[in-house]
């Protein structure tokens, strides 16, 4: 798993990186501060070629670590 280069020069806007997806609306009354995005990798034959993530800014881990828990929290709780 990489984030790859962190340098400010090697930045792009999400629409470039990811222009085949998209997202759900914030609200009115809110603004993102920090976006994870887990990335599943395919080869060109759509094989499984791995995970990587890419970030908004320098990730505050004890954040991250929070909502990752309460994501694992929503998941075993599911009715899958």
């Amino acid at each position: 798993m990489s984030n790859g280069n962190m340098d400010p020069e090697s930045r792009y806007p999400i629409s470039e990186v990811l222009p085949e997806f998209d997202a759900s609306s914030y609200g009115i009354n809110n603004s993102v501060d920090f976006a994870f995005i887990l990335v599943k990798l395919v080869d060109h034959d759509g094989n499984p070629a791995g995970w990587s993530y890419r970030t908004t800014q320098e990730p505050n881990l004890e954040e991250l670590l929070g909502a990752i828990e309460y994501q694992i929290h929503k998941l075993k709780n599911a009715d899958l």
